[in-house]
């Protein structure tokens, strides 16, 4: 009966936990998916560790080193699994997501630190730091207190919401650090546990013998997309010099091209209104000089065109970038179009816009560029920008041989992180060409 009592009370502890965990997570971070799943593992995974693992194993028949075998395994194991499906409910750097959790548990702990010695000094037991022993009615309190100083919180962070959502960290490496020393710090904890006993020998070699080849596969997969990542993210800080450069080279040649065609045109223009002049006058070969006159006006208008090509709109680091991929285009044999006449980025920062457009383009160009080589076709791509309401949508299509989820799973790694701010979303059709919209709230 004391062994139910103490289960119980180890229970509402949990649910403590639990309710904190969830709440605030899900407060503070924005979710990619819905949060069933995590619902259930981590309900299932922390009665588990708190109840059986931490409380009835060690009461067991078994011996001292596999209890604690089983209990270094299954930490690891949950530890693992809880980051997995708090990387699949929501959106966010694994680094934030790291750090987002280390907040949680440093504050659960503080909170526990706080009310648990109250408790337990109101029910008159010995050790005010106690989280075992048989369960109390006042032990009920723990979930709504908790539940409240939650609410608290909440409401005195509710200003920065919109702002610690849309957080990323920018020091990298002294945050990656800092979520490096936790843990080692919780690691380190356990294994002087066990350097007490006599076990640490057979504690590690144990767990290393099983972890090694699997985790050694994973830490070189996530080095290789971080440098992937890295090197993708940089291609535009890399190529703002050529973009600037070119896009100057861009607007002096259509200078250039308007002193050249200026005094042309202004002959043109003189002469239509003396056909014009002519027709009135002569009304029997009106229709000779009507033609004479369209023919004129279609010259005009493909100068006009030709002037204008290479000029896409009025925001420089944009237009830059459109005319570098015009140029790769070209260089590559992909037909380009690129419609710019109702864009308007609204509040929509131009560096961070321009970046968007540049890993977007970027993709579409070695798709393109892959489909050309393997079906030897002419590839196009399609840019079309426009505001509508609040929002700026920004509508490609591409010709890739990849699937439509492979090309969105993709996207995702690059430009995804940059639309977070934005509140951005990626639709995609699939077929053979592929079309896809990007939709930003610009105000």
């Amino acid at each position: 009966m004391e062994v139910f009592s103490t289960c119980v009370r180890l229970a509402v502890l949990t649910v403590s936990y639990y309710i904190y965990d969830m709440l605030f997570m899900n407060y503070m971070l924005v979710r990619r998916r819905s949060q069933n799943l995590r619902l259930i593992v981590c309900a299932i995974g922390l009665l588990t560790k708190n109840i059986v693992i931490t409380y009835l194993l060690p009461n067991s028949r078994l011996d001292e080193q596999t209890v604690m075998e089983i209990q270094f395994i299954y930490a690891v194991s949950f530890s693992v699994i809880t980051y997995a499906v708090l990387r699949y409910t929501f959106q966010g750097s694994m680094l934030k997501l790291g750090l987002f959790q280390i907040i949680v548990e440093t504050n659960q702990v503080f909170f526990m630190a706080t009310i648990l010695p109250l408790i337990n000094w109101a029910e008159g037991r010995n050790e005010l730091g106690s989280v075992g022993g048989p369960f109390q009615f006042p032990d009920l309190l723990m979930i709504p207190v908790i539940y409240g100083l939650l609410q608290l919180e909440f409401y005195l962070l509710k200003p920065w919401r919109f702002r610690i959502r849309n957080y990323e960290p920018r020091h990298r490496k002294v945050m990656w650090g800092v979520v490096a020393a936790y843990l080692t710090a919780g690691i380190g904890s356990t294994f002087s546990k066990y350097a007490e006993r006599g076990m640490f020998h057979s504690m590690v070699r144990t767990p290393a013998v099983i972890l090694f080849i699997p985790g050694c596969a994973v830490c070189v997969y996530m080095y290789v997309r971080y440098r992937a990542k890295t090197k993708r993210t940089n291609a535009y800080s890399h190529a703002q010099k050529e973009l600037m450069d070119l896009h100057y080279s861009s607007v002096k040649r259509q200078i250039r091209k308007m002193e050249q065609e200026q005094n042309e045109i202004d002959a043109q223009m003189q002469e239509i209104t003396a056909l014009a002049a002519r027709k009135e006058a002569e009304g029997s070969r009106g229709e000779d000089y009507e033609e004479r006159i369209q023919n004129y006006l279609r010259t005009l208008k493909h100068k006009f065109n030709e002037m204008q090509a290479g000029i896409y709109c009025a925001d420089y680091l944009v237009d830059s970038v459109l005319c570098y991929m015009a140029e790769m285009c070209r260089k590559k044999k992909i037909k380009a179009t690129f419609a710019f006449q109702k864009y308007d980025r609204g509040t929509i920062p131009e560096n961070e816009l321009a970046e968007i457009l540049f890993q977007i383009l970027d993709y579409c160009i070695r798709e393109s560029n892959t489909y050309n080589e393997k079906q030897s076709l002419t590839p196009s791509i399609f840019l079309c920008a426009a505001g509508v309401k609040n929002l700026l949508l920004l509508e490609f299509s591409c010709c890739s041989v990849k699937s439509g989820r492979r090309i969105r799973r993709e996207l995702k790694r690059t430009v995804t992180p940059l639309l977070i701010p934005y509140h951005g979303e990626i639709e995609i059709e699939d077929g053979n060409e592929k079309k896809f919209c990007v939709r930003m709230q610009r105000g």
